[in-house]
């Protein structure tokens, strides 16, 4: 039974569109190439401003389903540039590119892996944004004897896997919740996902007629902003950096608009 595109990225990939994960992937059924062609296609249009991509890594004309990969470009090349991903991936026969950090021949080989080898390549959960412990962790251990087991299985500490699988669970409640009420996906994004200015967070408050302007979707708590009276930066309080610029009536947070 075919799902609807939308709904099964919300799914499965809501903390990425939050921005709290770089990366991730969904399986989605369709006999209709074209139509998902352009489905690809029109949402690369729509996120590409706000630094996501979406693309097809693996498809199957007779099973007629496809692996599709949702990633920020940035945070997904942060991940792919640490030495001990890099030693890592190395060591599972991938070729690097040379003085070059981009992400483009490192899927283009994951997604030949995919689509070639018998075995799933386990290694896959770096271009997911998991932490490297827990991939080593699962292949070393072929599944078994993990810490914790959430939206993948843990292989380090158990309280802190537990605390961001209860974060990641929330965030895409939230964002299932807000689509099914008909808030469009381009504009249910987690503020902290915008990055302007690089302003250290903390327990901010900035009042407007003695309210707070907004709470944080994916954690829950308030999401104050206000300047600081020692550089006049403005900050956040869910610990990410928001583009904020000034209008003739207040300001715009993100892609919001606030009144004095």
């Amino acid at each position: 039974m075919e799902r609807n595109f939308e709904t099964v990225m919300i799914e499965q990939c809501s903390p990425v569109l939050a921005g709290l994960k770089a990366a991730g992937l969904f399986r989605y059924e369709t006999r209709d190439c074209k139509d998902l062609a352009e489905r690809v296609c029109g949402w690369n249009a729509r996120l590409g401003e706000k630094g996501l991509r979406v693309r097809v890594l693996k498809g199957c004309a007779r099973t007629h389903r496809y692996l599709v990969y949702v990633y920020r470009e940035n945070r997904l090349r942060e991940v792919l540039s640490n030495e001990n991903v890099r030693t890592f991936l190395v060591q599972e026969g991938y070729r690097l590119p040379e003085g070059s950090d981009d992400c483009e021949p490192l899927l283009r080989q994951l997604s030949r892996r995919l689509c070639c080898e018998a075995e799933f390549p386990h290694e896959i959960g770096v271009f997911l944004g998991y932490p490297l412990t827990d991939v080593v962790g699962f292949i070393e251990n072929q599944g078994r004897n993990f810490t914790c087991c959430g939206c993948w299985k843990a292989y380090g500490d158990r309280d802190a896997a537990e605390r961001l699988f209860a974060q990641l669970n929330k965030c895409t409640r939230v964002y299932l919740r807000l689509f099914h009420s008909g808030t469009p996906i381009f504009r249910s994004f987690y503020p902290g996902a915008c990055r302007r200015h690089h302003a250290p967070a903390g327990k901010i408050l900035l009042l407007t007629r003695g309210r707070p302007l907004q709470s944080d979707p994916c954690t829950g708590r308030l999401c104050h902003i206000r300047t600081s009276a020692s550089d006049g930066r403005w900050y956040v309080d869910c610990g990410e950096n928001l583009t904020l610029r000034r209008n003739t009536n207040g300001w715009n947070v993100g892609d919001r608009s606030y009144s004095k």
